[in-house]
């Protein structure tokens, strides 16, 4: 939908198709890992990063969202500043609140990717915090991307009916 929303028509299928093969390219590491470090015994989790498949699964995963994130973010707040300068101030508050929850899932990236590269050299921080943080992290993203998005959506469609029914 962002994608839609930022590209002219002319480049939008390229930068379709270069997603697609990122996340192509992800998911092609990720498999062989998974399918070799899966046990009954085994969860994917930092908990289990003592296993280095886990790790290095954790590690791709968390790049790729880390990527994501961060072009969410890019484009979000491109978005917000074009829909402030439009005069379309719901839109603008919710791309802005998009681009908050996208640098929320940076920051979760980011925490749990450097508790397991702290982990692997030897010093990590207790578990419990990491445990703690992560989570809290993805959630506030999670639930901030969704409410923003619907700002957007809803706001922009509230003040179309609101300038329909003025006239």
């Amino acid at each position: 939908m962002l994608v839609d929303w930022s590209y002219n028509h002319e480049v939008l299928k390229a930068s379709l198709y270069a997603r697609i093969a990122l996340a192509v390219c992800v998911l092609t590491a990720m498999l062989p890992l998974f399918v070799n470090t899966t046990d009954e015994s085994v969860e994917f989790t930092t908990e289990y990063a003592v296993v280095p498949g886990v790790t290095v699964y954790l590690m791709v995963y968390l790049g790729y969202v880390a990527i994501t994130c961060g072009e969410i973010a890019f484009l979000c707040t491109g978005m917000a500043l074009v829909a402030r300068r439009a005069g379309h101030a719901w839109s603008a508050r919710g791309l802005g609140l998009s681009s908050i929850s996208a640098l929320l899932g940076v920051a979760y990236a980011a925490s749990k990717g450097s508790y397991l590269v702290t982990h692997y050299l030897g010093h990590p921080w207790p578990l419990r915090y990491e445990e703690l943080v992560s989570p809290l992290l993805a959630g506030l993203a999670v639930i901030a991307l969704i409410t923003g998005l619907t700002m957007a959506m809803v706001g922009r469609r509230l003040a179309t009916r609101v300038t329909a029914s003025a006239t």
